[in-house]
């Protein structure tokens, strides 16, 4: 039985202009160019740079903790401690709403 030999996507000539081509610091920009010069899809650029062992991931953004003031909890713990009540169901509140009951709670006053 004859062996069949699988097709190449990449020819010699491909595979030099990858890796020369191949900018691991500026990764989606040299990834994007890559497939318009050699009519392939992102996907198939990606892939082919892995095998290759040279592609470089791009860094993942970070999120950045917000500060958004007390948590629900810290804003039940101080109305419970304003009107010494156990207050059940106020779980349910939103958090801007809590705050503005404190506010009033503490000033007082009820603005519009």
């Amino acid at each position: 039985m004859a062996e069949t030999q699988k097709a190449r996507k990449y020819s010699e000539e491909d595979v030099l202009v990858l890796t020369e081509g191949y900018n691991p610091n500026n990764t989606v920009e040299s990834v994007i160019e890559l497939a318009d010069t050699l009519n392939k899809t992102i996907p198939s650029i990606r892939a082919k740079l892995v095998s290759l062992g040279i592609y470089v991931a791009p860094e993942k953004s970070t999120k950045v903790a917000k500060d958004e003031g007390p948590s629900k909890k810290d804003l039940i713990a101080v109305l419970v401690a304003l009107t010494g009540r156990q207050l059940e169901g106020i779980e349910g509140a939103t958090k801007p709403a809590l705050a503005e009951i404190i506010e009033v709670l503490q000033n007082g006053v009820l603005q519009d």
